[in-house]
């Protein structure tokens, strides 16, 4: 737990000293909760001050969304009927990642 932290940290130090601003937003490859992180980094990346965070589960969000945990939709559908097939398919899978 603590190389997530120490590693999470020096890259952004890394960013913001080569940006020569704040990076307030935190992305990790394969971000998928349970399969690739888990509840645990979610509260590192919380304390490490990112205000929000990619996410790569692939639903829809809600209101209640979680800003460290947002879910994706990426609808490429060309026809009309298969995109909103999607549409409907990512609602139906609906959760929300509770910000704790």
């Amino acid at each position: 737990m603590a190389e997530v932290g120490h590693e999470s940290a020096a890259s952004r130090d890394i960013l913001e000293n080569l940006l020569g601003e704040p990076v307030r937003r935190f992305i990790s490859s394969n971000g998928k909760l349970g399969s690739n992180y888990a509840r645990r980094d979610v509260d590192i990346v919380k304390r490490l001050g990112f205000e929000a965070a990619v996410s790569m589960s692939w639903e829809a969000n809600t209101r209640n969304a979680n800003p460290l945990q947002p879910l994706r939709f990426t609808p490429w559908e060309k026809q009309h009927w298969r995109y909103s097939a999607r549409l409907l398919g990512n609602l139906q899978h609906t959760q929300v990642l509770a910000l704790e």
